[in-house]
C-alpha cells in the first residue's frame, strides 16, 4: 500500500510539470528567450533577431510562433492643443519622431504650455496577442527645469525623472556624542567686593582627579580661567567646562599661589558624589565666610543645577532643492538647556527656522552648516554664534543636491510596460480595431509634489522604441 501511494505522488508531480510546460509554451505573456529590442523610428515594425528555425531542427523557433512581439508596429502623433486632439485627427502633418518635437528652448514652466503630448498607435498584425513595452532610449532630463513623463491612457502613471535617483530628505545623527565636558558655575557673594566678580578679576578654577593633584595648593593640578557671564542677567556669575575625569577643585582669584593675599575657596574632593555629570551641573555659591587659617579659604555651598549639554545631535543631512527636513533637537533626549536656537551659515543653500529647526533647501546645490545654540537657565550658552569657542565644531552639515546632473542618463526609460496588444481577426476582410491600442503620454516640466519648475526643462533622448 505504501509503494502504491509513492507511485501516485510521483505521477502527480510529473503530471503537474507537463501542465506547467504546456502553459509556458502556449502563453503569449511568457517566454524563455531574451526579450529583444527593435528597430526605431517614426513608424516601425518589431523585428525578430532569431533564425527561421529552432537551432538543430527544421521546426519553427518558439520566437517565430508569434510570442515575441513580432508584427507589432507603432506610429507617433503630436498634439498642438495641449492634448485635446492630435495631428492625425486634425489633418496635420501626420506621424512624427518624438525626439524632434521638444522645443529647442525647452518645455515651458506655465500650466497649459508645460507639456508636450503624444499619441502612439500600436498595431498588431499577427493573429496572436502580443505583450510589448514602450521605452525612451538614452533619456536625459537635463540640468534645468523638472522633467517628468506621464501616461493618461490606457493606464495612469507619472514619474519625475529629474528627481528619480535623488535621495529623499534624510538625516544622520552623530555616531559619537557631543562634548564630554562637565559644566560648573561659580556665584560670588555680593558683599565680598568687586575683585571676585568684575571683568578685571579673571578668577580661575583649579581642578584635578585626586588629592595628589590638588596638594601644595594645586601645583600639580590644572587651571582654567572662568568665563564671566557678562551677557547674562547675573553679572556675579562665572562658568567653566571641566574635563570628564575632573573630580576635585577649588576656586581662586589669582593665577598662582601668593600666600595670605590669595583669595581661594575650600577644596571640593568629590564632584561626582556631589552630582556633577555630563547632563547635570553644579552651582558653587560663595557664602562670604572664611576660616581662621592663613589661607583665607572662603567657604562655599554647592548645589546641583541644570546647565547646558549636548548628548546627541544631527551630524549630517541630505535633501533635494526645495525640500524641507526637521533637524530639531529634543530637550532631555539630545540636549539640555531651557532654550535652543538654530542658525545657518549659508542661507543661499539652506535656511532654518531658528525656533523650530526646520531646514528648507534653496534652489542651488551646495552645503550649509546648521549650528545649535543652547542656552541654560543661568543665561550661558553651549555655543554662541557671535563668538568662537570649543563647541563651534558641533554642527549639522546639510548637503543640498540638484534635481538632475548633466551626466544623468536613463538608457531605457519606460513609458508603458507589459502592454497586451490583441491579435487581428483571422478573416482578412474584417475591419475590426481590436488589434490596435493607443497610448496617450506626455513629457512635462514641473512636478507639484516637488514644487513648481523655475526654468524651462530641456530633456534629450535618442528615440522612442518598441521592446518586450
Amino acid at each position: 500500500m505504501k509503494k502504491s501511494n509513492n507511485l501516485a505522488k510521483k505521477l502527480l508531480v510529473i503530471g503537474l510539470a507537463v501542465v506547467l510546460l504546456a502553459v509556458c509554451v502556449s502563453s503569449p505573456t511568457f517566454s524563455w528567450f531574451n526579450r529583444p529590442e527593435s528597430a526605431t523610428g517614426g513608424s516601425v515594425s518589431l523585428s525578430v533577431p532569431y533564425g527561421d528555425t529552432a537551432p538543430g531542427t527544421s521546426s519553427p523557433a518558439l520566437s517565430m510562433m508569434g510570442y515575441d512581439g513580432s508584427n507589432v508596429s507603432m506610429v507617433h502623433y503630436i498634439s498642438t492643443d495641449d492634448g485635446l486632439s492630435f495631428s492625425d485627427q486634425e489633418g496635420g502633418s501626420g506621424p512624427v519622431n518624438p525626439q524632434n518635437q521638444i522645443p529647442t528652448d525647452g518645455i515651458g514652466t506655465q500650466k497649459g504650455s508645460n507639456r508636450v503630448y503624444f499619441k502612439t498607435v500600436l498595431t498588431n498584425s499577427n493573429t496572436f496577442a502580443q505583450n510589448v513595452s514602450l521605452y525612451i532610449r538614452n533619456f536625459q532630463p537635463g540640468t534645468t527645469g523638472t522633467t517628468c513623463v506621464g501616461v493618461n491612457q490606457p493606464i495612469k502613471s507619472f514619474k519625475n525623472y529629474s528627481n528619480y535617483d535623488n535621495p529623499k530628505a534624510s538625516a544622520v545623527k552623530s555616531s559619537t556624542n557631543g562634548p564630554t565636558t562637565k559644566r560648573i558655575y561659580y556665584e560670588v557673594y555680593s558683599s565680598n567686593g568687586t575683585n571676585w566678580y568684575s571683568s578685571n578679576a579673571s578668577p580661575q578654577v583649579c581642578w584635578g582627579t585626586s588629592t595628589t593633584d590638588m596638594s601644595n595648593n594645586g601645583s600639580n593640578a590644572n587651571w582654567i580661567t572662568l568665563t564671566w557671564m557678562k551677557d547674562g542677567t547675573n553679572t556675579k556669575m562665572y562658568y567653566a567646562d571641566l574635563p570628564s575625569n575632573a573630580n576635585q577643585l577649588f576656586f581662586t582669584t589669582g593665577s598662582s599661589w601668593g600666600g595670605n593675599s590669595l583669595n581661594r575657596s575650600q577644596t571640593f574632593t568629590n564632584l561626582t558624589g556631589d552630582g556633577l555629570s555630563r547632563t547635570k551641573s553644579l552651582l558653587f555659591k560663595h557664602s562670604g565666610n572664611y576660616d581662621s587659617t592663613g589661607y583665607n579659604n572662603a567657604q562655599f555651598t554647592v548645589e546641583q543645577t541644570n546647565g547646558v549639554y549636548l548628548l546627541e545631535y544631527y551630524k549630517s543631512a541630505t535633501l533635494a532643492t526645495g525640500d524641507t527636513i526637521d533637524l530639531s533637537l529634543v530637550i532631555g533626549t539630545q540636549y539640555g538647556g531651557n532654550s535652543i536656537k538654530y542658525y545657518s551659515d549659508n542661507t543661499d543653500i539652506a535656511t532654518v527656522d531658528e525656533d523650530t529647526g526646520v531646514v528648507t533647501a534653496g534652489n542651488t546645490a551646495g552645503t550649509a552648516n546648521i549650528r545649535f545654540v543652547i542656552k541654560s537657565q543661568h543665561d550661558d550658552y553651549l555655543h554662541n554664534p557671535n563668538e568662537t569657542g570649543e563647541f563651534k565644531d558641533y554642527k549639522c552639515t546639510v548637503t543640498v543636491k540638484a534635481y538632475s546632473s548633466s551626466n544623468k542618463t536613463f538608457p531605457n526609460a519606460p513609458i508603458v510596460t507589459n502592454l497586451l496588444i490583441p491579435g487581428r481577426s483571422a478573416n482578412t476582410n474584417d475591419n475590426d480595431k481590436n488589434n490596435i491600442v493607443e497610448v496617450y503620454w506626455f513629457i512635462q516640466n514641473g512636478d507639484d509634489l516637488y514644487g513648481t519648475a523655475t526654468a524651462n526643462a530641456k530633456p534629450t533622448f535618442t528615440n522612442v522604441y518598441l521592446g518586450l
